[in-house]
């Protein structure tokens, strides 16, 4: 019986376009939204006379659409949130201070250490401090009354809720990443030769989906959100699982050649069997299908052969199949584990898992998480954090910027002090390149204003148009390019005051004039003190790893011990690694903006850094063991296990400082997992995920920094 045609319907079709977009429309998407949440909200008062206000709803809502993005809603909808009131609140505050010098200088001061110093918080608290600083730079030189200091910051903060309500005004509608499509390929691609035969003369098995899921990770490089360490977490693993995939097929094509291999034979192709089966669900769940109870029935049916394969290797211990059975034990046993971690961090990047994860994160009261960014910022408190060095370095610059503006009576000084703080970034490649890139798109941006207003006289609803046209072009194309961006910003800022009455040719005067002075100023100021991270992100990780180390020595004596742990010097050591931490992912953001930065080693760093988090949850997992009281001492196996780890630790601190530490001087973790037999269920789950953690880690840091034979 033929079976009959089926056709798309239209309703699929149009879901799909809701629901898979690509990265230029996402930006395009972006663009649209956000120049509409600063045009609406200004033609409105244009049209009822008050040009004044619709001023400060456009920079209001330009400051918001700032902290806009494409990551979950209900994260995209708090931190823009959050943008509204703190840029509400520094509209008003400035404006109050505009009236009394010594109040501005001394609040502008304190606000740019604030600034700086949240950037141990990560990209999004940094972005929000910085735009933030740039609100209350430009309203201390506003001098209002206090009722009008009111209304301004009122009409801040609607028109920053308004750009937020546009963002997140589509909240059913979950588009897939288009990274997370590609990843989904890539792990599809592994499922197909999982059960395909080496060619020992072709190129390397799934070679190209590897290489476009890294490309396609390269727009995220830098980004510390969780979704997007789980994604450089899965695309290490897919490429730790191609190796494993290579190594055992070769593996198996060799033991068939062996007299007595095929009963080893017999167990290793239903082993590939079952791991193309568990891939192929990955790849589907990458796009939105949900991995179901199949998915842990052959995680469990994958550990059988290797106990199956153990019992072979040990019945033919004269036959000459025996290395290569020994070679196909030891890669099971190693892609077991990393299906494993790739399976657990599938569901928590899915959709549904992303809103799993978001809906216990809203579940943990709100003072523990205020409570855990205090002890960040606490931990930052001292010179030895690049984040407090930042924030010194960036209030130091507004107070000397501040002066000067003073002292020389500027006319419209305030974007002497605005350039200041957008140049001035942590890092050495973002100050020197931003603060070309900003004086050349600052001048670019006067001299295309100066030639529409030239040749042109606008009217009212003409300048409406035209700020909407460079709103959508700063934000759909702008965020690839930052000398694009700034040459838009500056003509449509013209644009905007010359709306409320000030002539253009003022604005283009006096903005050149300042931002030549903000921008050499800031460059001397680091120049003075600089921070070069090329050679200083290696010597952050091996901190970092120090500190892990101490850590899991501290916690894993508990458990050989039996004994109750020192909360207050967990405490210690949990505040110690956070601090490491932060440092290294500020490094790490440094790293990749400093001039010829390498992509391809920014992956890896970043893949290393994404390993490393998944470690310290384990480690802290175990450490939550410890409320229920103290545990049974825990057994031989153990002892030599946590000695193992912490060496492994240690080692690899060595390599990032230059030791000469070879890859096979790394105690083996997997075998010495294998050896753990306890009945508490969770150790064994913890211990399997730093295991597999560490092996990626170690693989990615030879990587980095070559090996130390």
């Amino acid at each position: 019986m033929t079976q009959p045609e089926v056709h798309p319907r239209p309703l699929d079709a149009f879901w799909r376009t809701l629901t898979h977009f690509d990265r230029k429309q996402i930006n395009l998407w972006m663009g649209l939204r956000n120049a509409a949440g600063i045009v609406l909200p200004l033609a409105v008062a244009v049209a009822l006379g008050y040009p004044g206000s619709g001023l400060v709803a456009a920079t209001g809502a330009l400051n918001v659409a700032a902290a806009d993005g494409e990551d979950s809603y209900r994260k995209r909808g708090a931190r823009m949130l959050a943008s509204s009131v703190i840029g509400a609140a520094a509209v008003l505050i400035g404006a109050l201070t505009a009236r009394n010098d010594l109040a501005a200088a001394c609040v502008g001061v304190l606000w740019a250490f604030a600034a700086g110093l949240v950037v141990c918080l990560g990209t999004a608290a940094a972005d929000i401090g910085m735009i933030s600083l740039v609100v209350f730079i430009i309203y201390s030189g506003q001098s209002m009354t206090p009722a009008h200091a009111g209304w301004a910051g009122l009409i801040a903060l609607a028109a920053g809720l308004f750009e937020t309500a546009l963002s997140i005004a589509l909240w059913p509608f979950r588009g897939a990443q288009p990274e997370r499509r590609v990843i989904g390929d890539f792990y599809k691609e592994l499922a197909r030769v999982a059960t395909v035969p080496p060619d020992p003369y072709g190129a390397p098995l799934a070679s190209q989906q590897s290489t476009q899921a890294q490309e396609a990770l390269s727009s995220l490089s830098g980004d510390h959100r969780v979704e997007a360490e789980r994604l450089f977490a899965l695309v290490s693993q897919g490429e730790r699982v191609r190796l494993s995939l290579f190594a055992l097929s070769r593996a198996l094509v060799r033991v068939r050649r062996e007299e007595g291999g095929e009963q080893a034979a017999a167990v290793i192709e239903p082993f590939l069997e079952r791991a193309s089966n568990l891939l192929a669900a990955i790849g589907r769940s990458m796009e939105g299908a949900p991995l179901t109870d199949a998915a842990s029935a052959l995680l469990k049916e994958l550990e059988d052969p290797a106990s199956a394969l153990r019992r072979a290797q040990e019945r033919s211990e004269q036959l000459p199949s025996h290395p290569h059975l020994a070679e196909a034990r030891l890669q099971m046993d190693a892609l077991a584990g990393q299906l494993r971690a790739a399976v657990e961090l599938s569901r928590s990047t899915t959709p549904a898992g992303v809103g799993a994860f978001e809906a216990r994160e809203a579940r943990t009261p709100w003072y523990l998480q205020l409570t855990g960014w205090i002890a960040t910022l606490g931990a930052n408190l001292s010179l030895d954090s690049s984040a407090c060095r930042h924030a010194v370095r960036l209030a130091i610059c507004i107070a000397l910027g501040d002066l000067i503006t003073r002292s020389f009576s500027l006319p419209r000084s305030y974007w002497l002090n605005m350039t200041i703080a957008l140049v001035l970034k942590p890092d050495f490649g973002s100050t020197f390149s931003r603060g070309v890139l900003r004086l050349a798109g600052t001048y670019g941006g006067l001299l295309v204003a100066t030639v529409l207003f030239h040749f042109t006289s606008p009217t009212a609803a003409a300048h409406v148009v035209s700020i909407g046209v460079l709103a959508f072009i700063m934000r759909s194309t702008g965020r690839s390019n930052y000398g694009l961006l700034v040459t838009v910003l500056s003509a449509l800022i013209v644009f905007l005051f010359s709306l409320n009455g000030v002539a253009p040719h003022d604005v283009i005067a006096s903005r050149a004039l300042n931002t030549t002075i903000g921008g050499a100023l800031a460059l001397a100021i680091y120049g003075i003190w600089p921070t070069r991270e090329r050679t200083q992100a290696p010597q952050a990780m091996a901190s970092m790893l120090d500190s892990y180390r101490l850590y899991f020595q501290a916690v894993a004596g508990a458990y050989i011990d039996g004994r109750g742990a020192d909360p207050q010097e967990l405490d210690r050591l949990r505040v110690k690694g956070r601090l490491a931490r932060s440092n290294l992912e500020t490094s790490v953001d440094r790293l990749s903006a400093e001039p010829y930065a390498d992509a391809a080693q920014l992956r890896v760093v970043n893949a290393a850094l994404a390993s490393s988090h998944r470690f310290i949850h384990a480690a802290m997992a175990l450490e939550a063991g410890l409320t229920a009281g103290p545990p049974a001492p825990a057994g031989v196996a153990f002892q030599t296990f946590s000695h193992d780890l912490e060496l492994t630790l240690y080692l690899l601190a060595a390599r990032l400082r230059g030791s000469p530490v070879a890859p096979d001087s790394l105690p083996n973790l997997r075998e010495d997992h294998n050896r753990l037999s306890s009945s508490d269920t969770a150790l064994l789950i913890e211990t399997d995920r730093m295991t597999n953690s560490l092996n990626t880690l170690a693989e990615l840091v030879f990587r980095w920094v070559g090996p130390g034979n």
